[in-house]
């Protein structure tokens, strides 16, 4: 097939069926141990099912009086269960096959998605895939001389869904949605149009670059867009970009933010016409947690709920279904579980500054993980009760962690944490005022996200390596710093960063001695902040500019 074929093709599939957006690091929202025994899942499905369609109640549980396979099993709750609901909380892991891989290869079997845009088709989901009874084949390819692929099914009376890979770079992307605007779209493509514009301004959800006030609005459009047309999407990003903080930008959109929240975080059937009134809908969390408590074996409910209400702010209700969750994993027997549990409770105290909670959490897990003999989420569990040592002012224990990160990642391993292992050693140089190390710690972090193409690390170590020129009175170099920092944030529409290293600039530039430019540099900062509503920010460059001005 021709570019312009394939292109075409994608605007079809797109504006067909469901999208599904994922991406290639694949941050999860489900503990990567937690899948429910065959056992445990009958009981579930009926429930579900009966739930949100009762007439098919009574042959739900003929059919499994046969004793069908477990993916069967699983396919029956997935088509139960609100698209919705799965689609904002699918979860995708790293290098191996994990539940997330497994939720997207049953998606696909029970025949939800017709599409998967992703940045990595790797073998972990092709694995998944093969469990599911689909085989890879040769198929589309969104750019010209670039290979992709899409997976079919064995059986043939089924559809062939496709699996389009994209190219993880601002360059692809760009490239990607010059490609697709030259496709006349559609008056109602929305769900085309999103992807464009997510492709166009909204490149951080591809490339990797942490959430902002500033990208907020942005992706708030077009999730309420997506919404909007009643075709459910589910977007994810890296980086720090989570599920939940995806479905919580829609709190940006629209004249009453929460309740786009909350429709987001609502547990009911998505349908072209209007859903059944006899459907009952369900409140996600109250109904996940009363199912939780009637299936006791069904652990993830409780994960699922915990991270919902800890999104929301519902920290003291989170807690209480993670620590319900966490022990029935110590029940279970199952230290991996019971990590993913305690690393979740570690994050709640953390983002509440209660950092001897967080760190004595962020150890649970450490060690639960270690007794699973899960590698890397010890090490990530490790990173995390590093980064707690150093907020709670123990920056030897906090510098041992990291060290022993590095030491766990010399031979490879996910350059992520290797970048962070080294940032954390750089940020201790930096507040015992050790400039020369801190810029070597930050530089071989630096080195790092260029590997693992993490445009949020780039330049944030670039900042705090600015940072660290500027306190040493290096101000040329720290000029420089900001500037490369600049430039990429104003090529990818970060507005907030941008301002803040207009700032930066303008502070550097005062230090100089060279106030004309500073105070440009601090007009654009104010300029900025105003127009994107962030007062304090504008206050602080009003005062940078005001001693240029002095």
């Amino acid at each position: 097939m021709t570019p312009e074929g394939n292109r075409q093709a994608l605007h079809d599939l797109l504006d067909r069926r469901e999208l599904l957006i994922v991406t290639g690091h694949g941050l999860s929202a489900l503990p990567p141990t937690s899948i429910p025994r065959p056992d445990d899942i009958a009981s579930a499905v009926i429930h579900a099912i009966g739930a949100l369609r009762p007439g098919l109640t009574t042959h739900v549980e003929r059919l499994l009086e046969t004793r069908p396979s477990p993916h069967l099993i699983l396919g029956l709750l997935f088509q139960g269960l609100s698209e919705t609901f799965l689609e904002i909380f699918l979860p995708l892991l790293r290098r191996r096959p994990n539940r997330g891989h497994r939720l997207i290869a049953r998606l696909v079997a029970a025949g939800h998605a017709q599409a998967v845009v992703t940045l990595n088709t790797d073998g972990c989901l092709e694995r998944a895939l093969q469990d599911e009874g689909l085989a890879w084949g040769r198929g589309f390819s969104v750019f010209a001389g670039e290979d992709s692929y899409h997976h079919y099914a064995k059986d043939q009376e089924r559809p062939a869904p496709h699996v389009f890979k994209l190219q993880g770079s601002i360059e692809r992307a760009q490239s990607l949605r010059e490609e697709l605007l030259e496709v006349e779209l559609p008056p109602r493509s929305l769900r085309s149009q999103t992807l464009v514009a997510l492709l166009g301004r909204f490149h951080p959800l591809l490339i990797g670059v942490e959430p902002s006030d500033a990208k907020g609005p942005f992706l708030s459009k077009a999730l309420a867009a997506t919404s909007a047309a009643r075709g459910p999407a589910f977007v994810t990003g890296e980086a720090g970009l989570s599920p939940w903080e995806g479905a919580g930008a829609c709190a940006w959109a629209g004249p009453d933010p929460v309740a786009v929240l909350e429709d987001l975080c609502r547990w009911k059937r998505i349908e072209t016409p209007p859903p059944d009134p006899e459907v009952p809908e369900l409140d996600m969390p109250a109904s996940l947690a009363a199912w939780s408590r009637e299936h006791g074996e069904m652990i993830e409910p409780h994960y699922l709920v915990g991270s919902i209400f800890g999104y929301l702010g519902r920290n003291a209700e989170a807690l209480a279904c993670l620590r319900e969750g966490t022990r029935l994993a110590e029940r279970e027997g199952d230290p991996g579980l019971l990590g993913a549990y305690e690393l979740q409770v570690g994050g709640i105290h953390f983002k509440e500054a209660r950092y001897r909670e967080a760190t004595a959490a962020y150890h649970r897990a450490m060690e639960g993980f270690r007794r699973d003999g899960d590698q890397e989420n010890t090490i990530r569990a490790t990173g995390n009760l590093a980064a707690a040592y150093l907020q709670s002012g123990n920056q030897k224990r906090a510098l041992e962690l990291f060290r022993q990160n590095l030491k766990a990642l010399q031979d490879g391993g996910d350059p992520h944490e290797a970048a962070r292992a080294h940032e954390g050693i750089g940020g201790v140089h930096f507040l015992r005022n050790e400039w020369n190390e801190a810029i070597e710690s930050f530089g071989r972090a630096l080195a790092k996200h260029h590997e693992g193409q993490d445009a949020a690390g780039v330049c944030r170590c670039q900042e705090r390596i600015g940072w660290a020129y500027f306190q040493s009175h290096r101000l040329d170099l720290a000029e420089s710093c900001f500037a490369s920092c600049l430039k990429i944030y104003e090529e990818i529409g970060m507005a907030a960063d941008a301002a803040r290293i207009h700032s930066f600039l303008a502070q550097t530039l005062l230090a100089a001695g060279r106030r004309e430019e500073g105070k440009d540099q601090a007009d654009r900062a104010v300029q900025i902040y105003g127009q994107i509503g962030l007062d304090a920010e504008r206050k602080h460059a009003e005062e940078v500019r005001r001693k240029l001005e002095s």
